[in-house]
C-alpha cells in the first residue's frame, strides 16, 4: 500500500495507489476523525429527520416509526441488493477502517437515491403517495469550448449543492487515486471525507470529467445501480465521451440523475439525461454546455416539479451562466469560472441575492474549476457554504505532489466578491438559519431559533424582498402573525418577478386571514384568482373559499434555497 497526506487551506489531500480496497482502507485510516465529525453520520440520519419532520399525516409518531422503518428495514436492504460484491465490500472496507458503523456508510451513500424513492414511492399506494420531495441535491455545471475562452483551453465549472452544509464543506477532500486494477484509469475526485466515491465530481488522466445532478421524476425503480458507484465507473473507465455513454447505457438506475460529462481530447461535452431505465444524450449549443436539475430532452416528460420556486432557481442558474459566459467570450478564463460559481445576481432582475434564483445558495458545498486538457484543477478553500464565495487553490496534478510551495504562498485564484453593501453578513446570517434548518430539525426549538438569524439577516440586508418574503413566510409559519405581515409587506416593495409576487400575496392573505382581517385577505386572493399555475392557483382558490385556519401552519414546507414552499 501507498499513500500520501497533505493539508492545504483547511482542505484534506490525499494520494492513493492500490487496489480499491486498499484505497478505501488507507482513506478510513488516515481521515478517521474528520470522517466521524464530517458529512457521513448526517448523511445517515438525514432521511430519518426528513420523515420525522415532513408535516401532515407524518406529524402522528406511530407513522412516522412505520416509515423510518420502512425505510432502513425494507428499503435500503433492497436497495443495497444491487450492489456488486466490490461495492459492498469497499464500504464494509472504509466502515472498518474510519471506525464508523457500516450501516452508516450504507445509510449516507443511498441517502440521495433513497430519498427519491421516499419521495416517489406509494407503499401500498398510501403511505408515502403525499411524501413530500424537500431537500434534494441540486447542483449546477458549465462546460465552455476551447474557442471561447482565454488561452484556448477546455474549462469546466461546477458547483455541487447539498443540505448537508457544516459537516460536508468543512472537510472537504482532494482524492488523487492510482488505482493498480487493470483497465482503471488515474482520477482525482472532489468530496468530503469518506465520500469514497468518484461519482459526483472527478477529472480523470485521460481529460475527462464527470459532474452528477440529481433530478426529482416520476418513475423510480427499486433495482439498479447507485448512483454513486456508476458516477465512479465513468470517471475511472471511460477515455471518450462515446466510452461514457455506454457505461450508463448497461446499467440502470435507482431514479433520475444526469452525468455532464467533458473530453478535453474531443473538445467536446456532453449531458447524460438518464431515468430508471431510459436515457437521452444532448451536446454543447454555441460552443456551451450548461446544466442545473432540470430535463432538456425527451427526459423532461417524466419529470415531476416539486414547487414553482424550485422550477424558477433551475431555470435562473441556466440562465446567470451563460449571461456571464457569453459577457465573456473568448475571454474566459479560470478565474471568469470561479467567480461565477460564487455569483447572486437574479437574472430576472439584475440584483444581488441572498437566496432564490441565485447560482451560488447556501447549499452550495462545492465549488470547482477544471482544466482538463491541462490537468489541472481550482478548488474552493472557504470552508463554509456558499464555497463559491471564497479563493480558491490551484492544484496541478502533475506537479502537486513534489510541489513544496508554502500554505501561505499556494497560487490562489479569487471567488465572486459581492457588489453590495452588507451582503456577506447577510449571505452568513442567512446561511446560520439555513444550516441549523436543515442539520439542526431533529431538536424541538430548531425552527424559532434558525429565524433568529433569518431576521439579522434580514435587518442587514433590507433591500433584499427575497429576504424579506422569507423571514414573513416562516414568521407565518411559526405563529408570529403580525411580524410576518410587516416582512410580507416589505417584500411587496422591492422587485419580484411575478410568480413570487403572487405568492408573497398568498402568504400576505393567509397572515391577514390569521389576524382576523378577512376582507384584506379576499382581495389578495382575488388578486391572483386566474393566476395560471394550477396549483398557486387552487390555494388561492381555497383562500377565497374560506378564511386561513390558523392550526393549517404546520403544512408549510420550507426548503430554505427557495422563497416559496414545497407545499403551500
Amino acid at each position: 500500500m501507498d499513500h500520501d497526506y497533505r493539508q492545504l487551506k483547511g482542505i484534506h489531500f490525499l494520494r492513493l495507489h492500490g487496489s480499491h480496497l486498499e484505497r478505501a482502507r488507507m482513506h478510513g485510516e488516515i481521515l478517521k476523525r474528520p470522517i466521524q465529525q464530517g458529512a457521513i453520520p448526517a448523511l445517515g440520519k438525514k432521511n430519518e429527520w426528513i420523515i420525522r419532520r415532513a408535516g401532515g399525516a407524518f406529524a402522528w409518531g406511530p407513522l412516522q416509526n412505520a416509515a423510518v422503518a420502512f425505510y432502513h428495514n425494507l428499503l435500503i436492504p433492497l436497495m443495497s441488493k444491487s450492489l456488486l460484491p466490490r461495492d459492498r465490500e469497499l464500504m464494509m472496507t472504509l466502515a472498518e477502517a474510519a471506525e464508523v458503523p457500516y450501516k452508516t456508510i450504507s445509510r449516507a451513500m443511498f441517502q440521495a437515491d433513497g430519498l427519491m424513492l421516499l419521495s416517489r414511492l406509494s407503499i401500498m399506494k398510501y403511505l408515502f403517495k403525499d411524501f413530500p420531495a424537500q431537500e434534494l441535491p441540486g447542483c449546477s455545471s458549465s462546460v465552455v469550448h476551447p474557442s471561447l475562452t482565454l488561452n484556448k483551453k477546455m474549462l469546466v465549472s461546477r458547483n455541487q449543492d447539498y443540505p448537508v452544509t457544516g459537516p460536508w464543506e468543512r472537510e472537504t477532500t482532494v482524492i488523487f487515486h492510482e488505482p493498480t486494477e487493470p483497465g482503471e484509469i488515474p482520477h482525482v475526485c472532489v468530496v468530503s471525507a469518506g465520500l469514497h466515491t468518484a461519482g459526483l465530481t472527478t477529472m480523470n488522466k485521460a481529460g475527462l470529467t464527470v459532474a452528477a445532478h440529481a433530478h426529482f421524476g416520476r418513475d423510480v425503480s427499486v433495482r439498479g445501480m447507485p448512483i454513486f458507484v456508476l458516477g465512479g465507473l465513468v470517471a475511472s473507465r471511460a477515455k471518450t465521451l462515446n466510452e461514457a455513454v455506454e457505461i450508463v447505457r448497461e446499467h440502470n438506475r435507482y431514479a433520475n440523475w444526469t452525468f455532464v460529462v467533458s473530453s478535453a481530447k474531443e473538445q467536446n461535452a456532453i449531458a447524460i439525461e438518464m431515468g430508471p431505465k431510459k436515457m437521452a444524450v444532448r451536446s454543447m449549443e454555441d460552443g456551451l454546455l450548461t446544466h442545473t436539475n432540470f430535463f432538456h430532452t425527451e427526459m423532461k416528460e417524466k419529470e415531476a416539479l416539486i414547487c414553482g420556486g424550485r422550477y424558477h432557481d433551475d431555470q435562473a442558474r441556466v440562465c446567470r451562466m451563460r449571461q456571464v459566459l457569453l459577457a465573456n467570450k473568448e475571454q474566459i478564463t479560470p478565474s471568469t469560472m470561479s467567480a461565477m460559481l460564487g455569483d447572486h445576481v437574479d437574472p430576472w432582475t439584475g440584483e444581488e441575492r441572498v437566496l432564490c434564483n441565485t447560482l451560488s445558495v447556501m447549499a452550495t458545498v462545492k465549488s470547482v474549476v477544471f482544466s482538463p486538457e491541462e490537468q489541472q484543477l481550482y478548488v474552493s478553500t472557504r470552508g463554509r457554504s456558499p464555497m463559491g464565495l471564497g479563493d480558491f487553490m490551484k492544484i496541478d496534478v502533475n506537479s502537486f505532489w513534489s510541489d513544496k510551495t508554502s500554505d501561505e504562498e499556494w497560487p490562489m485564484i479569487a471567488g465572486n466578491r459581492p457588489k453590495t453593501p452588507g451582503f456577506l453578513p447577510a449571505v452568513d446570517e442567512y446561511r446560520e438559519g439555513y444550516r441549523i434548518w436543515h442539520m439542526e430539525s431533529h431538536t424541538d426549538d430548531y425552527a424559532e431559533r434558525a429565524l433568529v438569524h433569518l431576521r439579522k439577516a434580514q435587518a442587514l440586508l433590507p433591500t433584499d424582498p427575497h429576504l424579506s418574503m422569507q423571514v414573513g413566510i416562516v414568521g407565518l409559519k411559526l405563529g408570529h402573525f403580525r411580524e410576518a405581515i410587516t416582512h410580507l409587506e416589505q417584500a411587496k416593495r422591492g422587485k419580484l418577478v411575478q410568480y413570487l409576487a403572487a405568492v408573497c400575496d398568498l402568504f400576505l392573505a393567509r397572515a391577514c386571514d390569521a389576524e382576523g382581517d378577512r376582507e384584506r385577505a379576499l382581495k389578495l386572493y382575488q388578486t391572483w384568482a386566474q393566476y395560471p399555475d394550477p396549483r398557486l392557483r387552487k390555494a388561492m382558490e381555497e383562500g377565497i373559499r374560506r378564511p386561513f385556519q390558523k392550526n393549517k401552519t404546520d403544512q408549510i414546507m420550507l426548503d430554505m434555497q427557495f422563497v416559496d414552499p414545497i407545499m403551500y
